[in-house]
């Protein structure tokens, strides 16, 4: 076989090895959201398992859409209950966001966007894992549980949401891996219908 042929052979090689790797592999962010419910209210929490490679992340955007007439109201005025984890994102002594809600197509979406620029090392941006980037309080009354729900990007092109603090900046978008959206009724720790009772 001539050089030329062995190179071919071994490119092939290397992208159908890699094809086969799952691409969670290949994902520096995972993103997935729990959620835990009573008689009236739902709270959905979402978290982000972040690599520092390419880097940590200088900022975030995600989405929780569920249907219009789902029978849920989103809890407003009450930061503590609805938006961002504001202890691990801001910007020097500044808070970055709030809560942005969008009505399409028969679709809600809350989203929230945040970012962290640590004054005094602007490049530490966040990593770590289970790190919580915000929750989403409702109220619902009769509305069937557990609603219907999932969790996607802040915004659409041209606006970049996961972007790290690398020389490159570089857009994570693309690559993010998307997790499971858990919602259990509050008590059934393990989501098998049984209520851990303490007495």
């Amino acid at each position: 076989m001539r050089p030329k042929g062995r190179i071919v052979v071994l490119v092939l090689a290397v992208f159908l090895a890699s094809a086969l790797v799952p691409a969670s592999v290949f994902a520096a962010v995972t993103v997935y959201a729990e959620g835990a419910y009573t008689d009236a209210d739902l709270v959905v929490y979402i978290y982000a398992d972040i690599d520092a490679v390419p880097g940590p992340l200088c900022s975030f955007g995600v989405k929780l859409t569920y249907p219009t007439g789902a029978g849920l109201t989103l809890v407003t005025g009450d930061p503590s209950m609805t938006g961002t984890n504001k202890a691990t994102w801001y910007l020097g002594a500044h808070d970055y966001t709030d809560v942005y809600t969008h009505s399409e197509g028969g679709m809600e979406e809350v989203i929230l966007i945040g970012g962290k620029l640590d004054e005094g090392s602007p490049l530490s941006g966040v990593t770590g894992t289970r790190v919580l980037l915000g929750k989403i309080s409702f109220t619902h009354a009769g509305a069937a549980m557990p609603p219907s729900m999932d969790i996607a990007l802040g915004r659409a092109a041209p606006y970049d949401n996961f972007v790290c603090t690398d020389v490159d900046k570089t857009v994570m978008d693309g690559s993010i891996s998307w997790g499971s959206l858990a919602v259990y009724e509050r008590g059934d720790v393990n989501g098998n219908g049984r209520y851990l009772v303490r007495i």
